[in-house]
């Protein structure tokens, strides 16, 4: 699925419209229809009263006709319709005559917003402002959004937060949402770094809206048909030198657990071998615990420091737990100054040498991945962003080094030389734990070995990384999930895509 700016929008709803010879207002009313199901099935779980804000748009539009069938399915539904302007959308002004009796309707001046009875007992459905907001809040809608973000109630928006632009601007303020329900389309504010969570819980409603839209969005969400269509079958006659050699260098005294991690990773992604270059002081525990590993031990007993020939290998992983002394530093110039011809993943303690030292961004290996979360961002670029402005600059970014950049975090996004990103669809807050980072290098690492290009690895990566985290969930739930964890479940991943 690609994701998409109003402008290309409303174009798809017209060639819808056209298409299928039916009006906007009949649109909007599938979109109602979608969004009640999502509300009913996901969101409602108590008994309680349901408040429901419209602007005079066709966000308002929607949650006039949201209120509507919420109300016929026997809810308690109080709508106001807040007047910050003269003139309503043509969809708003006919659905305000269609009003139901049982809904209980409140017409709002823009003076009297302080006058609206919100309650912590309620379901708060937010219509104000859609996803066509392209400025500041009005002063007085500014002032009420704070009001909203201080009540404890459930909040769910109709499309998009109020305040909080398509493309992921926040001028003033934004509703804080524990749902946002899209409606039809992905937006890139969705899934953007904000200090605040405004989306919550992202649930999309499928509306059916035309497939024949020319103009191509540089976002695409990575789900299953993404992936399905670039996953490689193992061929029934192979060996394990067919199926790649991977190096992954890294580890410290105190920290061996992260190649640990790592390396197991690298063979469960299916690479056919995988050698940890580690320090001496991690021998003893890697052959123990992971003996389908090769283990090559650096001459230092504490810290990794010692450049290697790398011609036997097909990809390299550098970083995790590896320290930054000035071993570590030296070996990370030493790969720059003489890089192997082989694909590199950069993470961890590799990422802020890199940030330490930022003459050596130059001189990363075009393609090269690099696999920062928010902190390892800002370090290795020395700027903290969040929102439009991290985006943008990670585009920039990815565009001028010709380099691949996975930003992790709860929505995961690759950033790729071209100026295309990618969203991934998978994963959960129970990731969130020391060593996740780890077990993605690791897979990632290995299906570069197998062959997979940089893209392809970092999004097919990215993605069994979550399904495998996902599926862990599923059996230990968010507050007991460790990295291990993703490891064991991530056979059960792959085999959600091998051909039957």
């Amino acid at each position: 699925m690609y994701i998409y700016y109003p402008a290309h929008i409303k174009a798809i709803e017209q060639i819808t419209c056209k298409e299928q010879s039916i009006s906007h207002l009949q649109l909007i009313q599938r979109a109602g229809a979608g969004f009640v199901e999502n509300f009913l099935q996901f969101v409602y779980k108590n008994a309680l009263p349901v408040i429901v804000l419209a602007g005079k748009g066709n966000n308002g539009a929607d949650a006039i006709e949201i209120s509507n069938l919420l109300a016929a399915r026997g809810l308690d539904v109080t709508l106001y319709l807040i007047f910050l302007t003269n003139k309503g959308s043509e969809e708003f002004n006919s659905l305000s005559t269609q009003i139901y009796h049982s809904v209980q309707c409140i017409s709002v001046e823009e003076q009297q917003l302080q006058d609206i009875e919100i309650f912590p007992d309620c379901y708060l459905i937010d219509g104000i402002f859609g996803a066509g907001l392209s400025r500041a809040l009005p002063e007085s809608i500014d002032w009420f959004i704070t009001r909203l973000n201080q009540i404890h109630n459930k909040k769910v928006a109709i499309d998009i937060p109020t305040g909080l632009q398509c493309d992921g601007t926040v001028e003033t303020n934004a509703l804080i949402c524990n749902y946002t329900i899209a409606l039809g389309t992905l937006k890139p504010a969705y899934f953007f770094h904000y200090p605040e969570d405004y989306i919550g819980t992202l649930l999309y409603t499928e509306i059916g809206l035309s497939r024949n839209f020319s103009a191509v969005s540089n976002g695409v969400l990575l789900d299953k048909s993404y992936i399905q269509h670039r996953i490689k079958q193992v061929p029934r006659i192979s060996h394990k030198y067919q199926r790649g050699s991977a190096l992954l260098i890294g580890g410290q005294y105190g920290t061996v657990g992260c190649m640990r991690l790592a390396g197991e990773s690298a063979l469960r992604s299916g690479c056919g071998i995988v050698t940890l270059h580690v320090p001496k002081c991690a021998v003893e525990f890697l052959q123990g615990s992971l003996p389908e590993a090769l283990i090559e031990p650096d001459e230092n007993f504490y810290s990794v420091g010692l450049m290697q020939n790398y011609e036997k290998f097909q990809s390299i992983g550098i970083g995790p737990g590896m320290g930054r002394q000035v071993k570590q530093n030296e070996l990370v110039k030493q790969i720059l100054m003489n890089p192997p011809a082989v694909p590199l993943v950069w993470d961890a303690d590799a990422l802020r040498i890199l940030g330490d030292n930022p003459d050596f961004l130059n001189l990363i290996p075009p393609l090269s991945i690099l696999t920062p979360h928010a902190g390892e961002f800002a370090a290795l670029f020395n700027k903290k962003l969040y929102g439009k402005d991290l985006h943008e600059f990670a585009l920039l970014m990815a565009n001028q080094f010709q380099l691949i950049i996975l930003f992790k975090g709860a929505d995961t996004i690759i950033y790729a030389p071209d100026n295309r990103y990618y969203v991934n669809s998978t994963g959960n807050c129970g990731m969130a734990t020391a060593g996740s980072g780890d077990v993605l290098t690791g897979i990632i690492t290995g299906l570069l070995a197998q062959g997979y290009s940089p893209l392809d690895a970092a999004c097919l990566g990215a993605y069994f990384h979550g399904l495998a985290g996902d599926l862990a969930a599923e059996q230990l739930g968010h507050n007991s999930l460790i990295a291990s964890d993703i490891i064991r479940f991530l056979g059960n991943a792959f085999i959600q895509f091998n051909e039957k």
